[in-house]
C-alpha cells in the first residue's frame, strides 16, 4: 500500500507540474524546480552510514592475511632472558655428554647460567669440617653460597667446573633470576640431625643449612627467585641386597621422604619456590627399575622428566609475574 501511494503521489505531482506548465511559469517555479532535482541528485550519490561501515570492514578483512596465527596461552621461552644458577649434589649435577638436570633445563627454557654442583656434598657442615672463613672447609651448600659471595677461599673446591665457574671473572650472580638448589640425599646418608629445635640456624642441620643458605642469598641478590628442590624417591642396596627405600629405611635421623618433608616445609617458611620432586616425579616402588641406576642416580628418562618438571615450573611462574 505504501509503494502505490508513492506512485499516485508521484503521478499527482507530475499532473501539477504539467498544469503549471499550461498556466504559465514564473521564474521563481524554475529556481525552485532546480533546487528540488539538485537534492535529488545529491541524496542518489550520497551512501548510506551502513554501507560506509561495511565497506571498511570489509577493507580490513581483505587486509588480514588467510594464514595469521592464533596466539598461544603457553608460556614463550624465547621472550625471557633468564639466568639460571643450580646448586646441588651429585644427583643434581652435571653429565659429561651434557644431559645433566642443569643443561636439560637451561636448554628448556632457552636460558643461560652456572652449574654449582658436587659430588657427595650435602646441605649441611659435617661435624669434622672446620668453621671460621679463613679456614673453611665445607664444600656443601653453605660453603657453596659463601664462595659465590666471596667469603671464602674457591680454592677448597675439588670439582674443577665448579672452580672455573668461581674463579672466572666474567661470572656475575647478581643478574640471576632464579637459584635452585637440591640437596638431602647425602645430608640423609651421612646421618645429619634434620633440625635443630633449640637453634633454627644451625648449620650442622638440613634444615638449619637450608635457612642459612636461603637468607644469605636473599640478602645478597634480592631480586631472584629461590626454588628448593626435594630428594626424591630412591632404593638403597647393601651387599647386593635392598635394605629399604625412602619410605622405610631410616638410620636413626628420619627417612629421606621426612628430609622431603623438611625440605617443604623450610620452604613454606621462607616464603621460597617448592618443587615436589618425591611425588611429582613418577618414581615409586613400581618405576625404579626405569627410573633409577643403582637405586638412586637418575636414567636418561628420568633426568628429561626432572628437567620438564624443574623448566615448567619457572615458566610457569615467568608467565604468571608478567601478567
Amino acid at each position: 500500500m505504501a509503494l502505490v501511494g508513492i506512485v499516485l503521489l508521484s503521478a499527482c505531482g507530475q499532473q501539477g507540474i504539467q498544469v503549471a506548465e499550461t498556466a504559465g511559469r514564473t521564474e521563481s517555479d524554475t529556481v525552485y524546480e532546480k533546487m528540488q532535482e539538485e537534492q535529488k541528485k545529491q541524496k542518489k550519490s550520497r551512501p548510506s552510514p551502513i554501507s560506509e561501515k561495511e565497506t571498511e570492514l570489509s577493507e580490513v578483512i581483505e587486509k588480514l592475511p588467510s594464514d595469521s596465527p592464533v596466539p598461544s596461552m603457553e608460556p614463550d621461552p624465547e621472550s625471557y632472558d633468564l639466568q639460571l644458577v643450580f646448586i646441588g649434589d651429585e644427583t643434581f649435577g652435571q653429565n659429561p655428554d651434557g644431559t645433566g638436570i642443569p643443561e636439560l633445563c637451561m636448554m628448556r627454557c632457552k636460558a643461560h647460567g652456572y652449574s654449582l654442583t658436587a659430588a657427595g656434598t650435602g646441605a649441611a657442615v659435617e661435624d669434622t669440617e672446620i668453621l671460621g672463613n679463613e679456614r673453611w672447609r665445607s664444600q656443601g651448600l653453605v660453603g657453596m653460597v659463601k664462595a659465590m659471595n666471596a667469603e671464602i677461599n674457591t680454592g677448597i673446591f675439588a670439582d674443577e667446573a665448579v672452580q672455573a665457574v668461581l674463579t672466572d671473572a666474567e661470572t656475575d650472580f647478581s643478574n640471576t633470576d632464579y637459584f635452585i638448589i637440591s640437596y638431602g640425599l647425602n645430608d640423609f646418608r651421612h646421618g645429619i640431625p634434620q633440625n635443630n629445635e633449640e637453634y633454627a640456624y644451625d648449620f650442622r642441620t638440613y634444615a638449619g643449612a637450608l635457612r642459612v643458605a636461603v637468607g644469605a642469598l636473599k640478602d645478597r641478590y634480592p631480586g631472584a627467585e629461590i626454588i628448593l628442590c626435594s630428594p626424591y624417591y630412591c632404593r638403597f642396596y647393601k651387599d647386593g641386597w635392598m635394605i629399604g627405600d625412602s619410605n622405610t629405611f631410616d638410620q636413626g635421623k628420619g627417612t629421606l621422604r621426612d628430609y622431603m618433608g623438611t625440605c617443604e616445609y623450610i620452604a613454606g617458611e621462607q616464603q621460597v619456590l617448592f618443587l615436589n620432586t618425591y611425588d611429582n616425579l613418577g618414581i615409586d616402588g613400581y618405576t625404579a627399575d626405569e627410573y633409577l641406576q643403582d637405586g638412586i642416580y637418575l636414567t636418561d628418562k628420568a633426568r628429561d622428566s626432572y628437567a620438564d618438571l624443574l623448566a615448567g615450573m619457572i615458566l610457569n611462574h615467568e608467565e604468571q609475574k608478567n601478567n
